[in-house]
């Protein structure tokens, strides 16, 4: 599973632990971890595949890494709630090497800052032998919000569509959201002495035929357009809770305050529904739900809907995802993920610390080979030997440790304990004192993967 935890601002208590892009086992024990510089956050933690050539490519994993306006660190006069301050996304390959950065691009226009809430790699094609990355980017503009409700020199958070090339780092299509949906759209309406954010764009998702469906979730609507040019696109078809929906819907398939809206096969889409919130004015307007609606002859219909039983109050984040026939849901600022089988039993749940939470929650397969040593640390209270802990963040092909001590540092080589991996670190426990150590770990078949360096 793929988090990135931070604080959640509507829980009281402090942050448990570091802030970072974290990766956990079944039993919530991490995997790898990379912490963020103090203030920062990591978001959007996922896998992908990145291409260096129409032939070559490899696995990666890819976050983002920055700080988001958060009160009362961040003041709402001075920057939008919930919007990126700095930030870029990062890629790493199965030996957590950086291969790429991510930022956006300054032309057309200036000001623009990587958005935290979405990256998408594209396979290579004939022009972009590299493939491109699309991402989302915003910037303040000041204007004249009266005619909202606002004040004669507010300002509003804008957003958009960038799509860079890899090869070229050219910007090859951008959608600017302000220049095609009207700010009064907005289901949120402006204050005065706070920046607007009238759109707060949070999710892209692709098709087979190249549309791009982005959802808005201060509009309550999700946008399905067709590039055709650098900056020339049309839409296909507009799904919103309000006016202007291509897709009428009834009681049950009314969504709001909506993250992460996905195609979701033939005719069908996805999302987390979270019902909430109209930040600072009102609450829920129903329970949170993972949410799939099917899109037939002008109407929206309820496909699947998923509950949790312990969740209703869900102001921010969240995620759907489909695994086969299951669906993997990250309840987002209530701070649970869990997985339902196809007729939505629950098959899986686990909740971070209750002052944490995760902007989204992923389950992915992942092969972690890292270069570095695995880390050797020895416990000796009061001069008594209690065990040596071994661990290698990242490392996923690790299924035993084995323990050796020697009387010299040149000569650890007896060999004193094997253990099985269990968790981050697993103790090796021995009553031969060394007073050196090292650990060695091996896979499932025996084959030696590292060696620690040596410890007193």
């Amino acid at each position: 599973m793929f988090l990135g935890p931070f604080r959640n601002a509507n829980n009281g208590g402090s942050f448990v632990g570091q802030s970072g892009a974290l990766m956990v086992d079944g039993r919530g024990d991490p995997v790898w971890f990379h912490p963020v510089p103090r203030g920062d956050q990591a978001s959007d933690f996922q896998t992908d595949t990145y291409y260096t050539s129409k032939t070559k490519h490899e696995p990666v994993i890819s976050f983002w890494q920055g700080a988001i306006a958060i009160p009362p660190k961040y003041l709402p006069s001075k920057y939008a709630i919930g919007a990126p301050v700095h930030g870029n996304f990062f890629i790493y390959n199965q030996h957590y090497k950086l291969v790429r950065q991510i930022k956006a691009v300054q032309s057309p226009g200036k000001g623009w800052i990587t958005d935290f809430h979405e990256l998408v790699l594209t396979k290579p094609t004939k022009s972009h032998p590299k493939g491109t990355a699309i991402f989302l980017a915003a910037k303040k503009v000041s204007k004249n919000l009266r005619p909202y409700g606002g004040s004669p020199n507010g300002a509003y958070e804008d957003e958009e569509i960038q799509q860079v090339d890899l090869a070229s780092n050219k910007l090859v299509f951008h959608w600017d959201v302000a220049k095609h949906v009207s700010l009064r759209d907005s289901k949120v309406h402006p204050k005065k002495n706070e920046v607007w954010d009238p759109y707060h764009a949070n999710s892209i998702s692709l098709n087979s035929s190249g549309d791009m469906l982005i959802s808005l979730r201060n509009t309550w609507g999700a946008y399905n357009i067709k590039p055709m040019g650098s900056a020339k696109f049309k839409f296909v078809w507009k799904l919103i809770n309000g006016k202007g929906s291509s897709y009428s819907l009834n009681k049950a398939s009314r969504f709001a305050w909506q993250h992460d809206v996905r195609f979701h096969g033939s005719g069908e889409v996805s999302m987390f529904d979270d019902q909430c919130c109209n930040l600072g004015v009102h609450g829920p307007l129903g329970p949170a739900r993972g949410l799939v609606l099917r899109l037939s002859k002008h109407h929206a219909t309820v496909v699947r809907q998923v509950h949790h039983y312990n969740t209703r109050e869900v102001p921010t984040a969240g995620n759907y995802q489909q695994i086969g026939s299951h669906s993997f849901i990250g309840w987002g600022q209530s701070f649970y993920y869990s997985e339902y089988s196809k007729t939505n039993s629950l098959l899986y749940d686990a909740a971070m610390p209750r002052s944490n939470m995760s902007y989204r929650a992923v389950k992915a397969n992942w092969v972690g080979l890292p270069t570095t040593k695995p880390s050797a640390a020895v416990r000796h209270p009061k001069g008594k030997l209690s065990a040596v802990f071994a661990s290698w963040n990242g490392a996923t092909k690790v299924a035993v440790w084995k323990l050796f001590a020697g009387t010299k540092p040149g000569k650890v080589t007896g060999r004193v304990a094997t253990v099985k991996q269990s968790g981050f670190e697993t103790a090796l426990r021995t009553k031969k004192r060394g007073p050196y150590y090292q650990v060695k770990a091996y896979d499932s078949h025996g084959k030696l993967l590292g060696t620690s360096a040596v410890v007193h």
